[in-house]
């Protein structure tokens, strides 16, 4: 299966992105939106060179280079994430490899589709393989500018389909067509224009963002929520902690307030957002059992009477 974008907990930010199952085309671009030729060479190479440092930062474990080449929604400063901490993230494997999802080698592993712009902003829409046999998806990277600079935010939104003639085509599932019916998808949805990812950037539900307060009491646990929503909203509540929603969306993320031993209640709202769902929704509570090691302990995945509100309780030995 498609490895899915995720939302994770590093250094003291959240690194958080989108599969969306959406349709967009370049026809009929707003009038506050552009993707006119001039200009464009140009800035479509500063953006490339952008995420190419960007993860030359990570690789390097080089702090100072990320923070100057990456737009972090609601960052204090560079207090939020210590030397430590980053060095710790970079170094682990897992971690590593999640944040370089996010941006994504464009050289060797996308095939670039066109760019929209509004002042400060630019979206770069690309086909992006991530070496899954069935899928394929066409992304969306956002940029802030800063003064003269500009900063990535990383992949905030991808529409997800089956290659041809992979197996996922022989099911019968959504299929790709070719360049042509990539380039038609971009502008269908008014939800991902790029004042709409600006907005869900601000509202911290897509890029980076600086972490959001929590309880001053240690959590007794630590586990990650697994959420797997194509054609789907799925808001979640762990121990009557909001976890968020997710939307069309494949998003993994530390639970909020973390596990407690014994007795642990979550509560599932499903909401469908595409008329013929591809896919069964799913969400995974997973106790942290190691630094790279989990044990699931919980797992949803309806087959009927998939929307409403679903609440569970799942016990953690003590």
């Amino acid at each position: 299966m498609l490895k899915p974008m995720r939302s994770i907990d590093v250094f003291g930010v959240t690194l958080c992105c989108a599969v969306i199952l959406g349709c967009w085309s370049l026809s009929g671009c707003s009038k506050e939106e552009s993707n006119s030729d001039s200009g464009t060479a140009d800035l479509r190479t500063t953006l490339e060179e952008t995420v190419t440092n960007v993860r030359r930062a990570i690789l390097e474990a080089d702090r100072d280079s990320f923070l100057e080449l990456v737009f972090i929604q609601g960052r204090p400063g560079p207090g939020t994430m210590t030397e430590d901490q980053f060095q710790g993230a970079t170094s682990n494997k897992r971690t590593r490899d999640r944040m370089l999802d996010i941006f994504p080698d464009l050289e060797r592993k996308a095939n670039f589709l066109t760019l929209n712009t509004v002042p400060g902003w630019a979206a770069y829409y690309a086909e992006l393989d991530r070496g899954d046999p069935d899928w394929t998806s066409v992304s969306v990277l956002l940029f802030r500018k800063n003064g003269s600079v500009w900063k990535a935010c990383g992949v905030v939104h991808s529409h997800t389909k089956g290659r041809p003639g992979s197996d996922a085509a022989k099911k019968g599932l959504a299929t790709w067509k070719g360049r042509d019916e990539m380039l038609q998808v971009i502008n269908a949805k008014p939800e991902f224009k790029v004042r709409t990812l600006i907005q869900q950037m601000t509202e911290g539900r897509a890029g980076l963002s600086s972490p959001l307060p929590v309880s001053p009491q240690p959590a007794e646990l630590r586990g990650d929520l697994n959420v797997f929503s194509y054609g789907y909203a799925t808001t979640i509540k762990v121990n009557g902690i909001d976890q968020g929603t997710t939307t069309g969306a494949s998003s993994v993320g530390t639970i909020k307030g973390g596990l407690k031993k014994g007795k642990n209640h979550i509560e599932i709202v499903l909401r469908k957002t595409d008329d013929t769902p591809q896919l069964a929704p799913s969400v995974k509570v997973q106790l942290r059992t190691g630094e790279d090691t989990v044990t699931e302990v919980f797992t949803f995945k309806p087959e009927k009477k998939v929307e409403g509100k679903h609440t569970f309780t799942f016990e953690i030995a003590s």
